[in-house]
């Protein structure tokens, strides 16, 4: 009888030990991966042929070519504002119908602003200088390196009303049709300012308008008011998830605003 228990608790530490055993023995594997993300950027830099001081004379042009760079890692939809006095301008500029009754002209180029890129225009602009020597009107169509200048905001529509400074100012939008990469810089769009011819100051400082002999006040001093400044913005937004400058525009003020 001693016998038969014996065996039995034998038989009960096998039982046991193949019941451990089996549950150590199964075949396993185990492995991770870690993702390592870069952060993009998007980072511009505005250069600006001009010369700082420069003397407003009536009729005189005065060089302004803005450009913008990409200096960051992502491929950036960029544009431009350029801001002037309400007080010297009507929100009329360029070459549309009224801009004659502006105190400060700025002139877009007409080889990079959309719709009036024509092969005499860029030669005209590569001879003088303000554009690169080499571009041609087709490579400017075919790679959209063109300006929007008077439909950016809209049809017809280009400009808004803000103060900066305690000044309110006229801001014209121009977006670049064209999404630059790395180290890419835009063509040049604007390329000179200049203060109207018929305008005449007085020895007080007062500014007029004169045509015709008729004369027309313009609320600016330069003596209470101080000498009028041109404001430049250059502004960029990723091109993942935008499929035109305009959709990055939108975006970008639906979550800044567009005084920001």
């Amino acid at each position: 009888m001693k016998k038969k228990v014996w065996i039995m608790a034998v038989s009960a530490v096998l039982v046991l030990a193949l019941a451990i055993t089996g549950t150590i023995a199964y075949l396993t594997d185990r492995d991770s991966k870690t993702n390592v993300f870069t952060f993009g950027n998007v980072d511009i830099q505005l250069e600006e042929t001009f010369t700082d001081n420069a003397v407003l004379t009536p009729g005189v042009n005065i060089e302004k070519k803005p450009v913008i760079k990409n200096i960051g890692k992502n491929d950036a939809w960029v544009w431009l504002t350029f801001s002037i006095p309400s007080a010297l301008d009507n929100l009329v500029q360029g070459t549309e119908v009224g801009s004659d009754a502006n105190i400060i002209h700025w002139n877009p180029m007409g080889a990079t602003t959309e719709g009036f890129v024509t092969e005499e225009r860029v030669a005209n602009a590569v001879a003088a200088k303000h554009l690169p020597a080499d571009i041609t009107a087709d490579e400017i169509l075919q790679n959209n390196m063109t300006w929007n200048v008077f439909n950016s905001l809209g049809a017809g529509v280009n400009a808004y009303t803000e103060t900066i400074d305690g000044v309110e100012y006229n801001t014209y939008v121009l977006l670049y049709n064209k999404a630059i990469t790395k180290d890419e810089v835009t063509l040049p769009n604007i390329y000179n300012v200049y203060m109207d011819a018929r305008v005449d100051i007085t020895p007080d400082g007062d500014l007029y308008l004169v045509k015709g002999g008729v004369t027309t006040d313009i609320k600016w001093n330069i003596v209470t008011n101080g000498e009028p400044e041109i404001v430049v913005r250059a502004y960029g937004v990723q091109v993942e998830g935008f499929a035109t400058v305009q959709e990055a525009y939108a975006a970008y003020v639906d979550q800044w605003g567009k005084l920001n």
